[in-house]
């Protein structure tokens, strides 16, 4: 692996940058992020070897029971 990337991953893996790309407002800034990676375009996804993925979400019915009295799957057959 690349020494300049091993040094960014392991800069994230310490918290440095995950503290200034949090999004909420809630969410306590350290100083300026250590790299900034756009995983958004080509270049930004291959200096880390990411690959977009996704899958069509599928629904599978099954049996099951409601909750019951005891707030356990007790109660009638659902579906």
């Amino acid at each position: 692996m690349p020494r300049h990337l091993l040094g960014a991953l392991a800069a994230l893996a310490l918290g440095a940058g995950a503290a200034g790309a949090q999004a909420t407002g809630d969410a306590p800034v350290r100083g300026n992020p250590v790299a900034i990676v756009d995983l958004r375009t080509a270049a930004g996804a291959a200096l880390v070897g990411a690959a977009w993925r996704y899958a069509d979400a599928r629904v599978v019915e099954v049996d099951h029971r409601g909750p019951g009295p005891d707030l356990r799957p007790s109660g009638p057959p659902v579906r």
